[in-house]
């Protein structure tokens, strides 16, 4: 039987869909901890973002390996900027981070929105052994202050995050354009937040 070109692209994005939703324990996510170095993934964000790659181009990341999946980070010019995707964890047990670090700017940290407002999430950010942290506008997000050059859209942004056992973990994302939910994450000397 052939297939044409468009029966093509319609599997391959079914099996991107099918891979992005696996079963949360199946490793879906990549790091680097300071007992292995582990490549990093960014895969594409569902659709909140402009400027993704094609799904079907991308490989699942490694199994077993606590990371970022669909990673994104905001396009900024300036300031700061936030990121965004899966947090996986496939381990036995819980991994909480507690800080961060990157090229690209002057710190990075863990924070949350509560009652229309940003503040550091206390005591780091749990994910549950065997589960899926969700980092969404508007809700959980790494923040990247003080951003050192301008973030635009399709460059790789490679953040390093520390749990509480000193661990870390290498997670790559990609920069995009994002105009939805009219959040605000730029600004002087606070962080502001906006609906």
């Amino acid at each position: 039987m052939t297939r044409t070109p468009l029966a093509w692209a319609t599997c391959a994005l079914a099996l991107a869909a099918l891979t992005a939703c696996s079963d949360d324990a199946g490793g879906q996510g990549t790091s680097s901890s300071s007992d292995a170095a582990t490549s990093s993934h960014a895969a594409t964000s569902s659709g909140a973002a402009s400027g993704s790659q094609d799904p079907s181009t991308q490989s699942p990341p490694p199994p077993g390996a606590v990371g970022l999946y669909d990673g994104w980070v905001k396009a900024a010019e300036e300031d700061m900027t936030a990121v965004f995707g899966r947090l996986q964890n496939p381990l036995p047990v819980d991994v909480t981070f507690v800080s961060g670090s990157t090229d690209v700017a002057e710190s990075v940290e863990l924070h949350e929105v509560a009652g229309g407002s940003m503040q550091p999430v206390e005591g780091g950010m749990t994910v549950p052994r065997g589960e899926v942290l969700e980092l969404e506008p508007g809700g959980l997000h790494i923040m990247l202050m003080g951003v050192k050059k301008p973030i635009v859209a399709g460059d790789e942004v490679v953040i390093t995050l520390e749990d509480a056992d000193g661990k870390t973990y290498e997670l790559t994302a990609q920069a995009r354009t994002f105009d939805g939910g009219d959040e605000d994450y730029e600004g002087g000397d606070g962080h502001s937040h906006s609906h």
